[in-house]
């Protein structure tokens, strides 16, 4: 089970709302606490300027994205604005293709979950346990950072 904070933005085109409510499942089926965006209130004009400060406040405010590509997608402006953004401010994030199999959009969660770096803190006399729980973490296709491996002695 993941951490209560793993929220995960969800940048995709509203046009694609079935897809990414799959998609949204499917996250929730693997832990993850999916976000999805429509603002209504955004489709009047006068009410435009205000919305990339918005999602650039919300995007400053998260972790984990998963950019939703499709037709659609590729063809909205505020798509385009949120993905920018995105890689502006070097967050991870994984590229989930909505065309594509079911299975293939699994596989990219559990790519995506696999991605994060696991820092292991631990007392001394723990050490053969924290070997093993590395060992297992790295079956599993996380990537640990343990300092008995990761730091010379005397560092």
């Amino acid at each position: 089970m993941l951490p209560d904070n793993t929220y995960v933005f969800l940048s995709h085109s509203h046009h694609d709302f079935d897809k990414v409510c799959r998609l949204r499942n499917l996250l929730e089926a693997e832990g993850f606490k999916p976000l999805m965006f429509f603002l209504k209130a955004f489709e009047k004009p006068e009410y435009e300027p205000m919305l990339k400060p918005i999602l650039k406040e919300e995007i400053d405010q998260r972790q984990r994205f998963i950019l939703c590509r499709s037709e659609n997608s590729r063809n909205s402006d505020w798509v385009k604005f949120e993905e920018d953004y995105i890689k502006s401010k070097q967050r991870p994030y994984e590229v989930v293709d909505l065309d594509a199999s079911e299975d293939i959009q699994i596989e990219s969660i559990k790519n995506y979950r696999c991605r994060s770096r696991v820092f292991i803190s631990y007392p001394r006399t723990l050490q053969p346990i924290v070997s093993c729980l590395s060992q297992m973490l790295e079956e599993k296709g996380f990537s640990t950072w343990v300092d008995f491996t990761d730091i010379n002695s005397g560092s």
